[in-house]
């Protein structure tokens, strides 16, 4: 009786790829070579993107315009969570600031000091060092996943390629066009993971208390601390987030920092936490009761509402939060693999912040990383396979190109000039939240099955 084939065998992927034959030789160097070129011209057009936010008036359309006048402010003596018109019309001089954010900034008290040193330069010269600032930490962040990626020692070129490639997707040059702080929050969760391999609860603790200090980004992951029993890493995580909000209490005031945590945090939340744009895990719950409302004075669609019951939504969005943290932890747990774990937690931390900017997708390169090494040491399982490549394709796609898409389905309010969307269509700006839970559980299957699995008892 023959045997049945079957139409997927991943064994012809790995043969192709080890193949010595001159004929797969020559068809590996053309389409190595196609990939190259490709990733050189899209480079270019990425950078002359970038390049060009740099200068004339994109610079003010800058999320590190608010992080510039916060340390001016605190440089000139003044009260740096004053409305950030208000900042922009002391410190800039430009007729731009008359619509910008008539709020606080939520940046944090340490995040200002952080950037302290640059408010000595003008705001077009912090712009440029900021960018450099940026480009390093991704570049440092790329050498330590390909570090784990090879397991040997990562060569130059090999760092040039990786950060080359990373820089082609959207979280990263959106990320880098908005001069946000993702890329030193990337290169601090590349270093706890580094640190938690080796065996370092302090450096562990140093860089999660930073990470907590200056985004209070990754605080899930003291859960995973908890289940590895590295007691000393959460210590250290939180004498260091102390440390760093007395280092602000000494450089701006104590009322600055009180007032940053018991007004303006709460206040930025209440405006930010159901935008179309915030995908973050507790906006459920109120884009499900209460709708997703973009504010006057930002540009954007807000969402209908699939049940207009507003007292609802703050117990809908903690029942989601708390699924989203059991079920991390369990599968974490489960896992019993260190890195698969903080993989996962990545993904939970990313989603558990009360507001998760699409510029957060740059974290999400970790566990992405980890779950293509274990399922190419797990020979490719097709239905992972799958479900990883349409992550990846998620991944990729440009925030701008599914909004233009989002908008095309909705339709003007005759008392209101903002787009109205359908709540089954604006489910689709929840797509960086779908990529998370993919990986979540595409991590935890793939630690099932692997012969490589580092155990928790190790």
């Amino acid at each position: 009786m023959p045997i049945k084939q079957k139409w997927y065998n991943s064994d012809i992927i790995f043969r192709v790829i080890y193949s010595s034959d001159r004929a797969m030789f020559l068809l590996k160097f053309i389409l190595i070579s196609c990939f190259f070129v490709f990733l050189l011209f899209y480079l270019f057009f990425i950078f002359d993107y970038l390049f060009r936010s740099l200068s004339d008036i994109h610079i003010y359309n800058k999320d590190f315009l608010q992080s510039y006048l916060l340390a001016k402010a605190v440089v000139e003596g003044v009260n740096p969570y004053l409305p950030l018109n208000k900042l922009a019309e002391s410190f800039i001089d430009s007729p731009f600031f008359e619509s910008y954010f008539p709020h606080p900034s939520p940046h944090t008290p340490f995040s200002i000091i952080i950037v302290l040193p640059l408010a000595f330069f003008t705001y077009d010269q912090s712009v440029i060092l900021w960018f450099i600032f940026e480009i390093f930490c991704i570049t440092i962040s790329v050498y330590l996943l390909l570090e784990w990626l090879i397991e040997k020692k990562t060569k130059f070129y090999l760092i040039i390629i990786g950060t080359s490639f990373v820089l082609t997707l959207p979280p990263f040059w959106e990320g880098l066009q908005w001069g946000v702080m993702s890329s030193l929050i990337l290169l601090l969760f590349a270093g706890i993971w580094k640190a938690i391999r080796y065996e370092r609860p302090v450096l562990t603790g140093i860089f999660l208390g930073f990470s907590l200090a200056i985004k209070f980004m990754g605080w899930p992951i003291i859960l995973f601390l908890l289940i590895v029993k590295k007691w000393l890493a959460i210590l250290i995580s939180v004498l260091v987030f102390i440390f760093c909000n007395l280092i602000a209490v000494f450089t701006m005031g104590l009322s600055s920092v009180i007032n940053y945590y018991h007004v303006v945090g709460p206040m930025v939340e209440s405006i930010y936490r159901s935008i179309s744009i915030n995908f973050s895990v507790w906006s459920i719950g109120w884009r499900i009761f209460e709708g997703s409302l973009s504010p006057d004075f930002m540009p954007g669609f807000n969402i209908l509402p699939l049940f207009e019951i507003q007292d609802l939504a703050l117990y809908a969005s903690i029942l989601f939060l708390f699924l989203l943290i059991l079920t991390g932890t369990i599968l974490a747990k489960r896992a019993n693999d260190r890195d698969i774990s903080f993989g996962i937690f990545v993904c939970v931390s990313v989603l558990a912040s009360p507001v998760t900017w699409l510029h957060y997708m740059m974290l999400l390169i970790i566990p992405l990383a980890i779950t293509g090494k274990y399922l190419f040491r797990s020979s490719l399982p097709l239905v992972k396979t799958v479900v990883l490549t349409v992550t990846i394709i998620l991944f990729t796609l440009p925030s701008k190109l599914v909004f233009n898409f989002i908008a095309k389905f909705g339709f003007y309010h005759p008392e209101t000039d903002k787009l109205i969307v359908p709540f089954a269509t604006g489910l689709l700006t929840l797509w960086p939240l779908l990529i998370s839970i993919f990986l979540i559980f595409l991590l935890y299957f793939s630690a099932k099955n692997n012969v490589r699995a580092f155990s928790f008892q190790k």
